[in-house]
This record gives C-alpha cells, sequence and structure tokens, in this order.
C-alpha cells in the first residue's frame, strides 16, 4: 500500500516537473512574440519619425528663402550661404526618410511572418482563424501606412528639385532685382509645398495611430 502510494506521489510530482518544464519553455517562446511586436512598433515609429523631420527640415529651409526673397535678410549673401546648407540638411533628411521607408517594407515582412508562424501552432480551428482574419487585417492597414508615408516622403521630391533650381539660379544673379524676379516661382513653390506637408501629416498622424494599435498597454 505504501508503495502504491508512494509510485503515485511520485507521478504526480513527475507530472508536476514536466508541466514546469513545458510551461518554462513556452515562457520565453511567448515574450519572444511581444519584444517582436515591440520591437515592430519601434521601428515603425521611427520610420514616422524620419518622415516628419524630412518634412520639419524642408520647412525651416522654405523659411529661410522666403526671408531671402522677402527681403527681411539683414545680409543676402549671409543668408544665402544658410540657405545653401539648410538644402544640403534637407537632402540628408530626405535620403534618411527614404532609407527609413524601405528598410520598414522588410521590418513588416518579417513581423508579419512570425505572427504568421506563430498562428498556425494554434490547436483550435475556430481560434486559428480569428487570428488569422486579425493578422490579415493588421497586414493591410500595415501596407496603407506604408503606402502612404512613402508617397507624401516622394512627394517632397518635386519640391526638393523646384527649390534647388531656384537656389542655383540665385547663385549667378543674389542681388535685390534677382530675388524679386523669382517671386511667382517662389510662391508656387510655396503652395506646392503647403499641399505635400499637409498629406504628409495625414500620413504620420495615421501610421503613429497605427503602430501605437499594437502595443500592449
Amino acid at each position: 500500500m505504501n508503495l502504491q502510494l508512494r509510485h503515485k506521489g511520485s507521478s504526480i510530482v513527475g507530472a508536476a516537473a514536466l508541466m514546469a518544464l513545458v510551461l518554462g519553455a513556452a515562457a520565453p517562446l511567448a515574450q519572444e512574440g511581444v519584444k517582436e511586436t515591440e520591437q515592430f512598433i519601434k521601428a515603425g515609429a521611427k520610420t514616422s519619425e524620419s518622415v516628419g523631420e524630412a518634412k520639419a527640415q524642408m520647412q525651416a529651409t522654405l523659411t529661410n528663402y522666403g526671408d531671402l526673397l522677402g527681403k527681411s535678410a539683414t545680409d543676402m549673401k549671409d543668408s544665402y550661404k544658410k540657405l545653401v546648407k539648410n538644402i544640403k540638411d534637407t537632402d540628408e533628411k530626405i535620403a534618411d526618410a527614404r532609407e527609413h521607408v524601405t528598410k520598414m517594407q522588410e521590418t513588416g515582412k518579417v513581423y508579419f511572418d512570425g505572427r504568421s508562424a506563430t498562428i498556425k501552432k494554434i490547436a483550435d480551428p475556430a481560434l486559428q482563424a480569428q487570428a488569422q482574419e486579425r493578422l490579415a487585417a493588421s497586414q493591410k492597414g500595415f501596407d496603407g501606412v506604408l503606402a502612404s508615408l512613402r508617397q507624401t516622403r516622394d512627394s517632397l521630391d518635386p519640391v526638393r528639385k523646384e527649390l534647388g533650381d531656384q537656389v542655383k539660379y540665385l547663385e549667378s544673379d543674389l542681388s535685390p532685382s534677382g530675388t524679386a524676379s523669382l517671386k511667382s516661382q517662389a510662391e508656387k513653390t510655396k503652395a506646392g509645398a503647403s499641399a505635400v506637408f499637409s498629406k504628409l501629416d495625414d500620413a504620420v498622424r495615421t501610421a503613429n495611430a497605427y503602430f501605437e494599435g499594437l502595443r500592449a498597454k
């Protein structure tokens, strides 16, 4: 009788140990999924930030340009020198945003592939189907967010080209009459930039809302 109890007790202890071992192995895997989501959110936020920074730098450059053309600059040569530097900084920010958007596409692929692989391990067919539906909806949302960020980032290029041509124009004609002769082109560029900035702000807000929606509260 005592032997049976001991055997039964050892079986219970063995089962408990096995369960603890299984749960212990599952915990790191579950945490890995949470970690991957956090990394995805962080990369998304950085991508949105880079696009926003490109816009902010372009705005600073246009303000500098407006001061030069509006004759509010106390020193035309100094203002032009600053404008050339702002153009360079704008190019760097635009290139940085382009790189982040490109990398984000691959980051998204890795993230969604990981989610898909995890979902396939769900034993309950109905629950697995529900998870697949949410995955598909999330990926569709991401595709829209990424496309919007890419399009708005790309829309900065024509503004940059127009501005660059006008700055080159002034390189050989930096004078009050030279700046005055660019007034109509500068107004057109400013209006085009304003429309681009508005769309860019919408894209960044949508992207931030999407990534925040994935964050564990």
